[in-house]
């Protein structure tokens, strides 16, 4: 069973005591005389090759203080083995009645049921933990063992340099098939160098491999013991970033530098101009849907209608009033200039109103690309073109909407673990019945790709299916609408400045009174 929760925390933590490394027993007493003087208690049990003790906690706690206590331990309890609680993303435990990985019996439970139940029903207090961790001792590292991965710190995740990973890549992560490179070893190192370099996580990494979305790399990995894939996983991972980070550097290093000197430096980055400037600004936007706005898809909808209007003008400037962004993402008018209002207030914003609203005009906006993200405008522009959603989907749901727009604009064929990634804001399950919904209309279609299920744009237009279900009449009757309700306040305004013109002209306004005398 996995150590550690989707959130990266854990509520028991395993002290896994192997027979081949010392005396299990003695080392088992030594742990629990420390764990009953921070008032806490364990459940345990034994098998052919050692035993198992079990800290139920009642708040969860994160890898790096787990290993702090257990390396801790480790020092006075030889048999004591922290692999399994060493990695939040791939740490494994074998529960009680699990059959041994020798064959040799299975892992029974030494803890009076009721004790053990008692524990589950009522784990340990966070002081506990907290006196486990004031009180560990601190581990003596060896010139030997502190090498070169203690000193670089792993990190989960690098900016991107390229928009995604190679197609070469993912067909090696899927099949297995090396024969391009001298050795599997420096194929697997190439397809976690792709992928950092297309700013997946190491987690992301983790679960392709754990789920069978990438079975060639984990047979790349299936030389290890399964205690020791995920430090051979994370020792590539550091070698993949920080060859990612070196080409970063080279290639900042080697380019050319066209400003002038005569001229003074900038104090501040220029914004996108022309249609470029558009397709570098989609750049930006695709990496902040996925790590800044991944749970407001309100907010995504709102700046892809943004994107689209200033794609359809040629430049990066936005004169579209709050019902054309409505009828571009299906949202209600009040929740568009809501949304607009803390885009624009957000920290590093990707627009800003250069213009208010002036009688018939409506605000200007203009995308911008913060500072921070201004490398993403060298990676390779996008496929396809900027859209919220289609008229289509206003029958059919957001959610298949999101998922026809990421087929639409990728390069290959996506499974459902790929358009988790390009619509985190929807579950598996709402993926699953999404694409159904776009498979039974011709929007989408499958295909096998050895043991994946591979989806890409179906036979059917969006337009034709939007017809056939009546979305269409929908739209165009929201358009007449809108153009009512803009021809009225046109009328409005109109009215007001004929009747101010006749006032100024009936009865000047009343001059200030002169200064008095001096």
């Amino acid at each position: 069973m996995p150590t550690y929760g989707s959130d990266g925390l854990t509520r028991c933590v395993v002290a896994d005591l192997d027979a081949e490394r010392g005396d299990v027993d003695r080392d088992a007493q030594l742990i629990e005389i420390r764990v009953r003087a921070a008032g806490g208690y364990l459940i345990a049990d034994h098998s052919p090759g050692g035993r198992h003790l079990y800290l139920l906690l009642r708040e969860g706690v994160p890898a790096d203080e787990v290993l702090q206590v257990l390396q801790g331990w480790q020092a006075d309890c030889p048999s004591l083995d922290p692999a399994p609680m060493r990695s939040a993303h791939a740490g494994l435990i074998a529960p009680p009645g699990a059959l041994h990985k020798s064959g040799r019996g299975h892992r029974q439970l030494t803890t009076s049921w009721p004790d053990a139940q008692a524990l589950i029903d009522q784990p340990n207090a966070p002081t506990v933990w907290q006196q486990l961790l004031a009180t560990a001792p601190k581990r003596r590292l060896s010139s030997q063992t502190a090498g070169p991965s203690q000193q670089t710190p792993l990190r989960e995740a690098v900016d991107p340099i390229t928009h995604g990973m190679g197609a070469a890549y993912v067909a090696i992560a899927q099949t297995g098939d090396t024969s391009a490179y001298p050795s599997p070893s420096e194929a697997r190192q190439a397809v976690l160098w792709s992928a950092a370099a297309a700013g997946l996580s190491l987690t992301d990494v983790a679960r392709r491999i754990h789920t069978g979305a990438w079975p060639g790399l984990a047979g790349l990995y299936s030389r290890y013991s399964p205690h020791h894939r995920h430090n051979a996983l994370a020792r590539d991972w550091r070698k993949a970033t920080a060859l990612v980070e070196k080409h970063r550097a080279d290639r900042a290093r080697n380019r050319p530098d066209r400003q002038c000197n005569t001229r003074g430096q900038e104090t501040h980055p220029p914004a996108p101009t022309g249609h470029r400037g558009v397709r570098d600004w989609d750049n930006v936007l695709a990496h902040v849907e996925r790590h800044q706005l991944s749970a407001d898809p309100t907010k995504i909808l709102i700046l892809r209608a943004m994107g689209q209007a200033a794609q359809r003008r040629g430049e990066p400037q936005i004169i579209d009033g709050v019902r054309a962004l409505s009828l571009a993402t299906h949202l209600n008018i009040a929740t568009i200039s809501r949304g607009l209002s803390e885009l624009r207030d957000a920290e590093e914003p990707l627009v800003t109103r250069t213009a208010e609203a002036h009688g018939f005009e409506a605000d200007t906006y203009q995308l911008v690309i913060p500072d921070t993200l201004r490398h993403l405008t060298r990676q390779r522009w996008r496929r396809g073109r900027l859209r919220a959603l289609h008229p289509a989907f206003r029958a059919l749901g957001r959610v298949a909407g999101f998922c026809y727009e990421a087929l639409a604009r990728a390069d290959t064929g996506l499974g459902v673990l790929d358009l988790l990634e390009r619509v985190p804001y929807a579950s598996k399950s709402a993926l699953d019945d999404a694409l159904a919904t776009l498979a039974a209309h011709g929007l989408a279609t499958a295909h096998r790709a050895g043991r994946r299920t591979l989806w890409s744009v179906g036979p059917e237009s969006a337009d034709g299916v939007a017809e056939q279900l009546g979305a269409d009449t929908v739209h165009r009757a929201l358009v007449r609408r809108y153009a009512l309700e803009r021809a009225l306040f046109h009328a409005v305004l109109l009215d007001w400045w004929a009747t101010r013109g006749a006032w100024w002209t009936r009865e000047p306004p009343d001059e200030p009174d002169p200064p008095p005398p001096i």
